[in-house]
This record gives structure tokens, sequence and C-alpha cells, in this order.
């Protein structure tokens, strides 16, 4: 089941993506250009490349290995994202269920996610990326915690993430609180060292071994992308939130003191989440590098609409029905209102869209007055 509603899912978004640009389509297609790096590491892999693309070997490598069997370079980038999008999603779906989630809200949640930029629409436009790749094991990493008896899974899965991307360290605060909630601190830091150890032995290896054309300046980095952000004050209240997560937004802040309390109880989620948004500091990019939190804003997500279903009084109608019409409805509102494919869509320059926001605060509100006058005491 996770595996079929993924492949629907990254099949649905790539036929939309395809409708406008054709599948496949060329790099002069997308006005964005971190991809290039990855071409020209594919094919051209003995000549140096720019920090910190240098040191994200895997999928570069991967490609070129398809092109031995007769693919495009296109192609190529192109299958390894269709095949790491479907496992992201498909991980995610088991996440949810393992977290104790049924799975009408877990498909509904996955639902939800292949209908935002950030989730699959991006890698399906700008699909040369390392990301796909890395939220895939990313999220399997995640499941095999939370399963906890296939835990030591995570150690191998870092230990090949170090060739994919440095976004892989976001998995070690949700290990550690993971942990720490079923077993003493001894063995939280024990398993998280371990996971870590894997990782940071590839990565650490790869940036003593590989010279890149230009030192890895990440200072400048920083200041480039704050400053970026605050020249866009205006629109970085809408892409940091709704514009992002869309209506995941107003189903985590519906019962705002159970959310707290949520936080609380859920803090290898809460910290996820945080060191995700943490990332934002030296990318001015926003919906790509927050994908890696969707295992904790999902379950946000689902929590409320488990809370939310016996609530909701619809004689002769399913209430999750009426409240996944809902959602759905909306979240495809957001979908088709989203710039994605102009320079004013690029995930540099996401406007904030008042129609998009003033639809998720009306949802708010009105699951809002639902907790505030219908739940039970």
């Amino acid at each position: 089941m996770a595996l079929a509603l993924a492949a629907l899912l990254v099949a649905a978004n790539a036929g939309y993506v395809a409708s406008k640009l054709g599948f496949v389509h060329r790099v002069r297609e997308v006005m964005e250009t971190d991809h290039r790096h990855y071409i020209h590491m594919a094919t051209n892999p003995d000549e140096a490349e720019d920090p910190p693309y240098a040191f994200r070997v895997a999928t570069p490598r991967l490609a070129r290995g398809l092109m031995a069997w007769g693919l495009t370079v296109n192609q190529a980038f192109y299958l390894i994202t269709q095949v790491s999008l479907v496992a992201f999603l498909a991980c995610t779906f088991l996440f949810l269920r393992a977290r104790g989630f049924p799975p009408e809200i877990s498909g509904l949640c996955l639902v939800l996610m292949g209908l935002t930029q950030g989730a699959v629409r991006w890698f399906e436009y700008q699909y040369w990326m390392s990301d796909p790749l890395c939220l895939a094991l990313v999220a399997a990493a995640i499941l095999a915690l939370e399963l906890e008896t296939t835990w030591r899974t995570a150690i191998l899965i870092g230990f090949a993430a170090g060739f994919v991307r440095e976004s892989f360290v976001l998995v070690l605060p949700f290990a550690f609180f993971n942990t720490l909630k079923r077993h003493d601190l001894k063995q939280a830091l024990v398993r998280t060292a371990a996971i870590g150890a894997a990782f940071f032995s590839v990565s650490l290896t790869l940036h003593a071994v590989i010279a890149p054309i230009a030192p890895d300046d990440w200072w400048s980095g920083i200041v480039d992308s704050m400053g970026f952000r605050s020249r866009r004050l205006e629109s970085q209240w809408y892409v940091l939130t709704i514009g992002t997560w869309g209506v995941f937004v107003p189903l985590a802040f519906a019962d705002f003191k159970a959310f707290l309390r949520r936080l609380r109880e859920n803090l290898d989620l809460t910290f996820l989440t945080l060191a995700t948004y943490g990332t934002l500091i030296i990318s001015n990019n926003t919906e790509r590098p927050l994908a890696y939190a969707w295992p904790a804003v999902a379950a946000a997500g689902a929590t409320t609409l488990r809370a939310l279903i016996p609530l909701i009084r619809t004689p002769l109608r399913n209430p999750f029905l009426r409240l996944a019409a809902m959602c759905v409805g909306a979240q495809m509102v957001h979908f088709g209102l989203t710039r994605w494919n102009d320079l004013a869509g690029s995930s540099l320059y996401q406007p904030a869209n008042y129609t998009v926001a003033g639809m998720m605060f009306a949802l708010w509100l009105a699951w809002t007055l639902v907790f505030a006058r219908l739940k039970p005491n």
C-alpha cells in the first residue's frame, strides 16, 4: 500500500510537470542552477567542483553508472529521483503507521504531502539534485529508529548517507530523543553516537581527500542567506509556514494547547523540525531543505486529523471523508496557485499568496472553533 500510493503521487507530480515542460526536460528549462554542479560531476568526474557539491558524490556517481548502461545524463538523474521520491514517501507512510496512526489517516497525509511544492514537485522540476536520495535515506533511518527492532539499520543508512549529502545529520537529534523516550540516557547517547560515527566517518573522509575548486566558506553563505531573507521579509512569513506546508499549518495549530503539549511529548519530532529550520541559516532555498522535516510535520497533521474526526457531527456522512475533502481541496488550491516554473516561482523568490493564506486561516478558525466548542471534557 505504501509503495503503491507513493508511486501514484510521484507519477501524478511527474505528469503535471511534464505537461508544462515535457518528460525528462532539459537543463535550460529550469530557472535555478544548483543542479548544474551535479551534472558536471556526472559527466566530468575527474574535474574539481565547487563546495559543498564536490563532497556529495553518490548521486552523480550513480548517474554515471546508469549512463554506462546506455541512459543519457538526464535520464539517469530522472530515474534516480523517481525511485528516491517513491522510497521517501513510502517510508514516511510507514513511519506514520509505526507511530500509531490508522492507514486512512496516514494515506491522507501522504496525499496532502504530494500536493505541496517541496515534497515532490520541486524535485520533478529540478530532478538532478542530491536531495531526493538523501530524503529517502533520512526517512528510512527515521523509520528504522521508530521501529526500534531495526535501529541498527540506521547505522548502515548513515554510512551510505555520508556519500550523499550532509543533511543526513538531521537524523541525529531525532535518534537521541526517540531513543531517550524508551531507554536511558546512556543508550540514547550510544545509539546516536553509532549513527553519527558511521555518517561522519564517510563525510569527513570525503572532505579530507577531495580538493574542491575553492574553500568551503560557510560564513559567507550565512551572511548571504540571512541578508537575502532580511531583504524579503514581506514573503518570508508565508514561505516559512503556509507556503511550504499548506494545510498542515492550520491542522497543527487548530488545538493550540494540545499542540504545545505534543511538542513536549514528542521531542524527537520537535527537534527534527527545529534542526531542519536551522539549516535555512545557510540556505536561500526554503521548500526543498524544509522537506527533511516532513515526517514530523506529517505526524503533527495526522494527530489533529485523528482528534478532529470524532468531533465532527455529520449525519449520514462519514466524518473522515468530509474532513479529507476539505483538506485535499485546500491543498489542491495551494498546489495550483504556487508559482514554480518561472523566476518569480523560484524557491529563492516565492511570493506570498494571500488567497492561499486567507483560505488556510479560515480552515484554522473553523477547526479551532470545533475544538473549543465540541471537544469533550
